[in-house]
């Protein structure tokens, strides 16, 4: 089975306004995304499953709209691209640039959300990997680069997200070569998966094991069922307040210097890379 292009794939990183993304594609309704689950994981987590499998995710080939998933959790891992580029070797490649500090702090949330106990930005790093890997943007869209050829990778300023979403998407829709659809009001000046911390570190991390155990044994249909539910809405209610543990953290972000600050310096020195604000 394969999966007619047009296909593109937004590779993240994590915590770069790829939810945001997600909303407004789905909302437009000409794009095709996986259908029952929101990120798939098949190119990392469960490429075991078979391409037939994530290929039967989309419409049969009489639907003509562009294929894409949004993947945050893809952009860092070196087996992807090369697993990407074996099955859909003309994939457009859409990474969305962040600075690599102000990413990690929100990395650092995105873990106590899903139910890691306080600490230090620097021991949250040293337990999890992916706060520092996910944003070393020079190593890693090189990589991708080198799969898909320069032309099929495009960068986007995710401070455009936040500061002028209506410009963000008229370049997305350059990059894709579609037509300019404005984001919908309720996504303008929304944070969409805005940081939480759960009432319960517990219960968290008994919804992520759950979800997990779900994604591995392919359990599409009871995922969709749990979310459905308002188990979210229980497990993060009533959190506590981040205000205090994000200025904390944000000061913090320095610690990471040794790791990122060579990468992202090599970076910003690209001929292409984004502008943080519209022309």
């Amino acid at each position: 089975m394969a999966i007619t292009d047009p296909f593109v794939l937004f590779v993240g990183p994590t915590k770069s306004g790829t939810t945001w993304i997600q909303a407004y594609l789905k909302a437009r309704g000409d794009i095709a995304l996986p259908n029952g689950m929101k990120e798939t994981f098949f190119f990392d987590k469960v490429y075991d499953q078979g391409f037939d499998w994530y290929a039967g995710l989309f419409p049969p080939d009489k639907d003509t709209r562009m294929r894409a998933e949004v993947a945050p959790s893809l952009f860092h891992k070196p087996i992807v691209s090369e697993r990407v580029a074996q099955h859909l070797p003309n994939a457009q490649i859409i990474c969305t640039v962040r600075d690599p500090f102000d990413r990690a702090v929100s990395h650092y949330f995105h873990y106590r959300m899903r139910g890691a106990p306080q600490m230090s930005l620097r021991e949250m790093a040293d337990k999890y990997a992916d706060v520092v890997e996910a944003g070393l943007f020079s190593q890693h869209v090189a990589r991708w680069e080198a799969a898909f050829g320069p032309d099929s990778v495009h960068l986007l300023p995710y401070q455009l997200i936040r500061d002028d979403p209506d410009a963000f998407c008229r370049l997305l829709c350059d990059a894709l070569d579609i037509p300019f659809k404005p984001p919908r009001s309720d996504l303008i000046n929304n944070k969409v998966n805005a940081a939480q911390v759960p009432r319960s570190l517990l219960a968290a991390r008994v919804v992520q094991s759950v979800t997990a155990f779900f994604r591995r044994r392919n359990a599409g249909v009871i995922k969709s069922m749990l979310k459905r539910l308002p188990v979210k809405r229980w497990v993060y209610s009533g959190g506590a307040d981040l205000t205090e543990e994000r200025q904390s953290i944000k000061a913090q972000s320095a610690s990471l210097s040794d790791s990122l600050s060579e990468d992202w310096k090599a970076f910003t020195q690209r001929p292409d890379f984004p502008a943080p604000r519209a022309d």
